[in-house]
């Protein structure tokens, strides 16, 4: 299959969502359909969930009905993909950036190291803390030169999709070693990684086609290594998605 005909299944198999989108409007406010101002909102940033909203920064509407509290939209979200429910996602419990490996440098401090693409530079006399370098993004295919503080280090599968998948009943120490597993962080731009949010395949895909298979295969199997599934709308797309690109059938856990 070239890489035209590609693009095309990509375009015709990911929905733009299953479930109504949240708004994050320019002032930080984020808006789910219940929110008189949703239409009102020309101006924003789009998520998925109002969780991954919340989680970026963004804060509730004053007055907003205690009848759309998290727990209700976590179990609506979870009823909408047919999964179980799980409890509302706190991101605290889930501690990223730390020194698991015991090496004296923290995860994103070691994704920065190991993905350079030239020369870093250092603070001080540190061999850990990188203030700048060169680095080749690749969701989008761009090299970046600059200050390590203006590029994110992203969760190939984000740390709310593995929670509510099949991470919510792990230890506190598993969930740990998920959130700093190298094999799961890639350097990328920070405008894709907002665009991304907390999205799995079905929903979001690297705007670089040629990458695609390969984040894909990346996904895949690290849910393969952490167990964990889709669900069953979402597996139907990236099925799809795993046939255009001559990969296996996605994973899935044997129950």
């Amino acid at each position: 299959m070239n890489k035209y005909s590609l693009a095309l299944v990509f375009l015709f198999v990911m929905p733009s969502s299953f479930a109504d989108i949240v708004k994050k409007s320019s002032s930080g406010i984020c808006h789910d359909k219940s929110s008189p101002f949703f239409e009102r909102t020309k101006r924003f940033t789009e998520f998925q969930t109002l969780s991954a909203c919340l989680d970026s920064g963004g804060r509730l509407p004053k007055g907003y009905s205690s009848q759309h509290s998290e727990m209700d939209k976590a179990i609506s979200e979870a009823n909408e993909q047919q999964r179980p429910y799980s409890k509302a996602y706190d991101r605290d419990e889930w501690s990223h950036w730390d020194d698991t490996d015991n090496n004296g440098c923290n995860s994103r401090d070691d994704a920065l190291i190991q993905q350079a693409d030239g020369k870093l530079i250092y603070r001080g006399n540190s061999k850990c803390d990188v203030i700048a370098g060169t680095w080749y993004l690749p969701y989008s295919g761009k090299t970046y030169s600059g200050p390590s503080s203006k590029i994110d280090a992203d969760h190939i599968i984000p740390l709310s999709f593995a929670h509510k998948n099949g991470g919510a009943a792990w230890s506190k120490r598993k969930k740990q070693l998920f959130a700093n597993d190298l094999q799961n962080i890639l350097i990328v731009s920070a405008s894709l990684n907002r665009q991304k949010s907390d999205s799995g395949p079905a929903f979001w895909m690297p705007p670089r086609q040629t990458y695609r298979c390969d984040y894909l295969s990346s996904f895949d199997g690290l849910m393969a290594k952490y167990q964990l599934n889709h669900p069953p709308k979402e597996y139907r797309v990236v099925s799809r998605m795993h046939n255009a690109c001559n990969l296996s059938a996605p994973f899935k856990v044997n129950k």
